[in-house]
């Protein structure tokens, strides 16, 4: 029986269209995944993330380090809390936060070291990423950008 498509389009390779279906049929993950990527990507909630990966940072330090309100600040730590990305511990009146895990910081850690290794090697994609490195890691000042 032949399977009903929205695709205007034909399959040049039945048995790869079939097992990548399959494959995807099998990943119950994929919303998840893309779920993270989404809440990480935002260059707000990036940030606070690198500030918190090597310590427990209050709500006032945050808005400090990022120069924001302490209530935009709140707002995006509500979302990483939510996500179950960082915890909170209150402390009488400051509430002091920190990350969840460290595995999130593999991750993030991951997509600088592509990033910078696109860059040594010029290849067509970084010029797509030479922006990406401004907005993923603007905390890293010492970090060579190399023009192309």
């Amino acid at each position: 029986m032949e399977k009903k498509t929205s695709t205007d389009c034909t399959p040049n390779d039945i048995k790869i269209v079939e097992t990548v279906s399959e494959e995807l049929a099998n990943s119950q993950n994929i919303d998840t995944v893309a779920n993270f990527l989404k809440i990480i990507s935002d260059p707000t909630r990036l940030k606070i993330i690198m500030i918190l990966e090597n310590h427990e940072v209050s709500v006032n330090d945050i808005a400090v380090l990022m120069n924001m309100t302490k209530s935009a600040v709140s707002h995006q730590l509500k979302v990483l809390k939510n996500a179950g990305y960082i915890k909170d511990r209150r402390s009488g009146k400051n509430k002091y936060y920190s990350l969840f895990d460290e595995h999130i910081m593999v991750i993030i850690h991951s997509a600088y070291d592509h990033v910078n290794h696109c860059y040594i090697k010029k290849c067509l994609s970084c010029q797509r990423l030479f922006h990406l490195q401004y907005v993923l890691f603007p905390l890293f000042p010492s970090t060579k950008f190399i023009k192309l």
